[in-house]
């Protein structure tokens, strides 16, 4: 495996866990990883994940249910 691809699996990997705590809301993480827009940080997360990071979110609001 190339560097750069398990550096992008770690970066979405604790993403994701920020994500699934609910505390982060998906522009908070965008600051935070270092990302230049959301935009950016959608692609990225979707790339590397295989879905966008609205649908971490989303389970989330629906797990609080």
């Amino acid at each position: 495996m190339k560097s750069w691809r398990l550096c992008a699996q770690l970066r979405a990997a604790l993403i994701r866990r920020r994500l699934l705590s609910g505390k982060h809301s998906i522009a908070s993480v965008v600051g935070s990883t270092g990302f230049q827009s959301t935009s950016a940080f959608s692609t990225a997360f979707s790339r590397v994940v295989g879905y966008p990071p609205g649908q971490v979110r989303g389970a989330t609001r629906t797990m609080d249910l």
